[in-house]
């Protein structure tokens, strides 16, 4: 499930608590990054984006915790992917990605946004299987080609 959550803004810096403006799920776009954000993934999104906005542009180190929450086989909680990149002076946003070795496990994950070390927001998604095929219509041919013999080469 995407999520986005927003600052209080009019703050000073000595009551700002909030550094994350927003954080929101994403598949990959045509280019291959961060497309806009999606509330579902199947198990064939590969890589699913994480992206993160923060509040101000001081250097932050930000660490993405991707969480098993509640997947059949995987023990509860365990991390499937953690990664982390510090920002430089200007910088709000952060693109993380995440991909397993194949395919996902289709089951609940959470993704936790740490900054400094410290858990600022987590948000909780599903993973689905993709519909299943439609049965096969009795038009459809089901017969497998012949194979037809090849002709021995002469000595």
């Amino acid at each position: 499930m995407a999520a986005a959550f927003s600052g209080v803004s009019g703050q000073t810096a000595a009551d700002k608590t909030e550094v994350i403006e927003a954080i929101y799920l994403a598949r990959a776009d045509a280019e291959g990054g961060a497309g806009e954000p999606v509330e579902e993934f199947l198990v064939t999104d590969v890589p699913i984006f994480c992206v993160v906005e923060l509040a101000d542009g001081d250097p932050v180190t930000v660490t993405l915790n991707f969480v098993a929450a509640n997947v059949p086989g995987v023990k509860k909680d365990s991390r499937v992917v953690t990664t982390a990149y510090t920002t430089k002076q200007g910088e709000t946003r952060v693109n993380f990605s995440g991909r397993p070795h194949k395919l996902w496990v289709a089951g609940r994950y959470r993704a936790d946004i740490l900054v400094d070390g410290e858990v600022k927001k987590s948000v909780e998604f599903d993973i689905k299987q993709p519909a299943s095929v439609p049965a096969a219509s009795k038009f459809t041919q089901t017969r497998q080609p012949s194979r037809q013999a090849r002709p021995r080469k002469k000595p």
